[in-house]
């Protein structure tokens, strides 16, 4: 008897009958919801749910007929009369999709009924589910987006047939793209750590309207985890753990994380690591992929071997570190202060496409071909104000970049190592007025790079280093400042449009002058003028029914990397710099629909058009009329960054939700790209970043706590006829057809991934590639994985 009555009193405490406790759950896995917003109206008072997802109305006072709001992202919000709260408060999930809440497209929260163009988000959830080992990962398992790898250490997101520098990364609001962003693949997106990020959003097609230059393609936003501001004056804590390991490349990864909060402040710290060893590619599959020789010095020298296992990807293995810190100040509800401190660095990591490249005499061409550790620095501070019905958000970073590229031929003793460094600094001011049913919104921006690029040869034998070429002019500028406005308006009572405006100023400088290359110029300056804008409707003619209709326009600034570059693009070609250039344009129209049948089905479909103008791409040039020149002892053709002619891009996108039963759900997306490239000439190439044909389709069970997710992903072939002609040039990356030239092979996965969890962490076990296909993605440098067992465990403590 007496054990029960202490039973009864520890349920009466924790369930608040003595201390007014309460806690939030989700309605259908019942995990707790940590920072759900707990409005009551009537005292204008906020409460907030704290890690375990409770809340307390302690010396409140409050009568049965007051009112309790209860509001979290993407889930519905709850309102109940006080006198019919329970100790256990549960909140349902969005149905409908046009009510999710984004915030990617002009920097405020809005409705996706509100949006004229297409915007997908991918939740901490999902990104927990599916496990990546990189952010580019993250991206590609989500069906929307194609992504190309040339080495493990990389993954070049490709959106609507534009990739690199015509896509935008964006992290907490601050853009990651800086001066050097190039037009081939670029792996700065691994620099993310996936287990930070709280939540993803990909937007569709140009947005320069809000972010400026390189936002052609689309923006891919990444919001990082932070710990919610308390209410309480006592400290709450709270400690993460994640473990996750992979058979395919032996990853092994951990991560930890601890948060506190208390009243008016909170702070989020994490740190990762990760440890990747060789790929290994499938056994059932073509043999064109396989790696059945590689180099290794013997005695000093240069020697070709054989791969005791050509599976085994070598020399594609690296390792990472990542840590973030997330500070929270709120001196009022008006008020808010958000520090965060970014940092990661990769080992060295080789350029696995070229060890792959062909020498003489059946060797390989490169001795040795890796990047130096790549590093990534940010520190951001953002305030917050709050005024009537105006708010205003101004943001400040700084970002250093660091990378570095070193390469040997077969047998030579000299190795070529170039270093970068980019320092890059941010502000901007973004504001929104609230006017009756519209909005207006304007911001202005500036961005300020400063690039340090340094080159050198060693002689391995004699350990004696010389100056070489640098890849870009030291101590070069690049700064771009710009002023936005826009207004969405409500028309009619289901109408609504967008319109905005945007003024653009790019000015670039560089010393080009080289003692070790001769050039017809010296020092160049460019300064360009962009203008831009977007016009957009959105119908919505019942709740469940959207159409939107969206024109936009994007640009793209040359940057050092255009302008004063020096690299080798192939063997025999050789890129040199082109003070002559100026922005490319994009001109977008695309139309959209999404259609909901209550909880059991949605389907959304969009389709676009894409014309940009003066593409900046890589063509032959001539110094001083010469077409050749000797760089790194081999005769190479001149080539240079040019204001090409015109492009076209046209696309069609679907997915679709369906709910089969009451605990089992299928998911499907499908894109199709076609991008031509037209010369001077007439002549009309593929484009190299319009993937082919790719879909997935998913078969979830979901019972509880338990989630079961049946999958197969799918490419179709690029033949050789459609292959860009960059991509003709690299048939050692490709499959050869029945007349030997190089194209992609379509292919298919099965995968299988399972998740239980409980009330503080959750086991993750999955097998992707269950029947152990050997492919390569288009474009790729590096085969897929293998038969991939992965292992997951996270805990909360």
């Amino acid at each position: 008897m007496k054990k029960d009555l202490i039973t009864i009193l520890v349920l009466l405490v924790q369930y608040g009958l003595f201390g007014q406790q309460y806690i939030v759950e989700d309605f259908m896995n019942q995990m707790p919801l940590h920072g759900v917003a707990v409005e009551i109206p009537s005292k204008g008072i906020t409460k907030w749910t704290n890690f375990d997802g409770e809340f307390s109305l302690e010396d409140l006072n409050l009568s049965g007929a007051e009112v309790l709001i209860f509001k979290l992202t993407g889930y519905k919000d709850y309102e109940l009369p006080f006198s019919t709260l329970k100790a256990k408060v549960n909140l349902e999930k969005i149905e409908n999709v046009l009510d999710e809440v984004v915030l990617s497209v002009s920097r405020w929260k809005q409705q996706k009924r509100e949006l004229t163009q297409k915007v997908v988000s991918i939740s901490s959830a999902e990104r927990s589910f599916l496990q990546p080992q990189t952010s580019a990962d993250l991206l590609q398992a989500s069906g929307k987006v194609f992504v190309q790898k040339s080495q493990l250490g990389g993954g070049s997101p490709i959106i609507r047939g534009f990739a690199t520098n015509r896509v935008l990364l964006v992290v907490d609001g601050v853009r990651m793209n800086n001066a050097i962003f190039r037009g081939g693949n670029i792996q700065n997106i691994i620099s993310i750590d996936p287990f930070t990020v709280e939540r993803t959003e990909l937007s569709f097609g140009p947005n320069s309207l809000v972010y400026g230059s390189d936002a052609i393609g689309g923006v891919m936003n990444f919001y990082s985890k932070n710990a919610q501001v308390s209410n309480a004056e006592e400290l709450q804590k709270r400690f993460g753990l994640n473990l996750r390991y992979s058979t395919a490349n032996n990853e092994r990864t951990v991560h930890f994380d601890h948060a506190y909060s208390r009243k008016k402040w909170s702070l989020w710290s994490s740190f990762s690591f990760s440890d990747f060893s060789d790929l290994k590619m499938g056994s059932r599959g073509l043999a064109d992929y396989l790696r059945p020789t590689f180099v290794k010095k013997v005695n000093g020298q240069d020697v070709t071997v054989v791969n005791d296992d050509p599976r085994i990807q070598k020399f594609s293995g690296f390792s990472q570190i990542y840590t973030n810190h997330q500070l929270q100040y709120h001196p009022s509800e008006n008020w808010k202060h958000s520090l965060g401190l970014y940092f990661s660095q990769t080992s060295d990591y080789p350029r696995y496409d070229r060890l792959l490249r062909p020498g003489t005499e059946e060797n390989l061409r490169y001795g040795d071909w890796y990047y130096g550790p790549q590093k990534w620095l940010m520190f951001r501070w953002t305030q917050e104000l709050h005024r009537d019905n105006t708010s205003y958000r101004w943001t400040n970073s700084y970002q250093n970049f660091e990378e570095s590229r070193n390469e040997r031929a077969f047998n030579d003793p000299i190795l070529f190592s170039n270093r970068e460094r980019v320092k890059a600094y941010q502000s901007s001011i973004d504001a929104e007025k609230k006017l009756e049913q519209n909005r207006l919104r304007y911001g202005l921006s500036l961005i300020y790079n400063q690039i340090f690029s340094e080159g050198k040869q060693v002689d391995l034998d004699t350990n004696i280093s010389s100056a070489a070429l640098s890849r870009y002019p030291d101590n070069s500028l690049w700064t771009s400042t710009g002023a936005y406005v826009s207004l969405d308006s409500q028309l009619m009572s289901r109408l609504r449009s967008q319109i905005g405006l945007r003024f653009n100023r790019n000015f670039l400088k560089a010393n080009l002058e080289n003692d070790l290359l001769s050039l017809p110029f010296s020092v160049t300056s460019l300064t360009n003028n962009a203008f831009t804008g977007n016009f957009g409707l959105n119908w919505t003619p019942e709740r469940q029914l959207q159409l939107n209709l969206n024109l936009a326009t994007g640009f793209r600034e040359p940057n050092i990397d255009d302008v004063g570059k020096i690299f080798d693009s192939e063997p025999g070609s050789v890129v040199v710099p082109n003070p002559g250039l100026k922005p490319e344009y994009a001109y977008t129209v695309e139309l959209g629909f999404t259609k909901q049948w209550n909880s059991k089905a949605v389907i959304n479909v969009a389709t676009y058009f894409t014309y940009l103008k003066d593409i900046l791409i890589r063509r032959p040039f001539e110094l001083d009329g010469a077409t050749e020149l000797l760089y790194k002892g081999v005769l190479s053709q001149i080539q240079a960054i040019q204001n090409g002619t015109f492009a076209r891009v046209f696309g069609l996108e679907w997915s679709g939700n369906f709910q089969l039963s009451s605990r089992i759900k299928m998911s499907s997306n499908v894109t199709y790209t076609l991008g031509k490239e037209y010369g001077h000439d007439n002549s009309v190439s593929y484009s190299r970043h319009a993937p082919p044909l790719f879909s997935d389709l998913h078969i979830k069970y979901l019972n509880g706590r338990f989630l079961l997710d049946l999958s197969a992903v799918y490419n179709a072939e690029v033949p050789f006829e459609r292959l860009a002609l960059t991509e003709r040039s690299k048939a050692f990356l490709y499959a050869l057809d029945q007349n030997s030239n190089p194209f992609a092979p379509s292919w298919t996965t099965l995968n299988l991934r399972a998740q239980y969890r409980f009330k503080e962490g959750a086991y993750t076990f999955g097998v992707e590639n269950v029947l152990d296909q050997r492919y390569r993605p288009y474009s790729s440098g590096i085969s897929a994985a293998g038969r991939n067992f992965v292992l997951g465990y996270s805990r909360r403590f």
